[in-house]
């Protein structure tokens, strides 16, 4: 499949639960989350109407844990690595989630909404920010 979410057969473009999509950072995998599939939906069909721009979304997952919600951004079965920011015990806390490369794969966090959508512009873009310097990085001030 291409980056507009053709497959390799003439006309024929896939999105939703089943579609392996290429994704930035060069990657494709299945994202099994309903509204993805809507992204992808909407994407393809653009596409079929003659759009050319590549699919760039992030994925997001949040679950509700007892008193707590925890939110994610990004791909986790590629993360290897994990840095912090925040303290994990108090509840608030933002986790960087490295690929073994060093590579930024996904970012979550607990009351910490403005950092995950900081993380999804930066996974978006594609951008590199170490595992040494996620804790202190400036990007995570970005409003």
């Amino acid at each position: 499949m291409d980056e507009t979410l053709r497959t390799g057969a003439a006309h024929i473009y896939a999105a939703g639960d089943i579609a392996l999509v290429p994704y930035a950072g060069g990657h494709s995998e299945r994202v099994e989350h309903w509204v993805e599939a809507q992204r992808q939906g909407r994407h393809a069909a653009l596409s079929m109407l003659g759009g050319r721009n590549p699919y760039r979304s992030v994925p997001f997952f949040w679950t509700n844990q007892y008193d707590g919600k925890i939110k994610y951004v990004g791909f986790p079965s590629a993360a290897e690595l994990i840095a912090y920011r925040g303290d994990v015990d108090s509840g608030s806390f933002v986790a960087g989630l490295y690929a073994i490369d060093g590579r930024l794969v996904g970012v979550a966090g607990m009351a910490a909404d403005a950092e995950l959508l900081a993380a999804e512009r930066v996974l978006r873009r594609g951008e590199d920010i170490s595992c040494e310097d996620f804790p202190a990085s400036p990007v995570w001030e970005e409003r």
